[in-house]
């Protein structure tokens, strides 16, 4: 089985969610740039975002962070160029296991024409006790699909991500096509981190899993 991250790697839009999320916090009084909210919180929750900038009594911090992303996604939302064709290839089962919300994920395959190829067979942060980097989404989500962790292949943009992977027992692939990465700069980091491969494109992701769908 194969477990997609969505942002990232499905859909360009970490550049959009880092836009939206630097300016939400500028309204708290956190001024901090995209780029920088990238960096700090790539791969993490919604909720993450607003506890680690210390904004929990900001109720509906995580709901308007939302709004204005999807907001942004209605008018500029693309998927990862060659994404459907992987996806239509692929010959194991698939799915999609992203520490955004279910209604997120779900309108982001609406607006991206990705949702036929997985089924509904959608995993959310918010179906487990703990995100990424722990490895209970990833586990719960090869236990609902009734899949060994051990055979499983995650394809993953952000660090939490995959040591999340790591942490379930499964092979991880560091995938850099989303526009938000430099991947000369993080290519390094994505092995150390226990990446058994590092990807640039659809074109090389589709190459490389034609080894695991048997």
């Amino acid at each position: 089985m194969i477990l997609f991250d969505c942002d990232g790697v499905l859909i360009d839009s970490e550049l959009i969610s880092a836009e939206c999320a630097s300016f939400e916090l500028a309204l708290t009084g956190m001024n901090i740039s995209p780029r920088e909210t990238l960096q700090r919180f790539l791969g993490r929750s919604r909720k993450e975002i607003a506890e680690t900038a210390r904004y929990t009594a900001l109720s509906d911090f995580v709901e308007r962070l939302e709004a204005s992303i999807r907001d942004r996604f209605e008018r500029s939302l693309c998927a990862i160029d060659g994404v459907r064709d992987v996806l239509d290839r692929a010959e194991c089962k698939v799915c999609v296991t992203s520490g955004s919300s279910l209604a997120y994920i779900q309108r982001a395959l609406e607006l991206t024409d990705l949702v036929a190829p997985f089924d509904d067979n959608l995993f959310s942060a918010s179906m487990v006790s703990r995100p990424k980097p722990a490895p209970d989404l990833f586990l719960y989500a090869a236990a609902a699909m009734g899949v060994e962790p051990q055979n499983c292949v995650v394809v993953e943009d952000s660090l939490s991500g995959i040591a999340a992977a790591r942490a379930a027992g499964m092979f991880v692939i560091g995938f850099t096509g989303g526009s938000h990465l430099e991947a000369d700069v993080v290519r390094t980091n994505y092995l150390a981190a226990g990446c058994g491969a590092v990807l640039e494109s659809m074109a090389e992701l589709g190459r490389y899993l034609g080894g695991f769908e048997a």
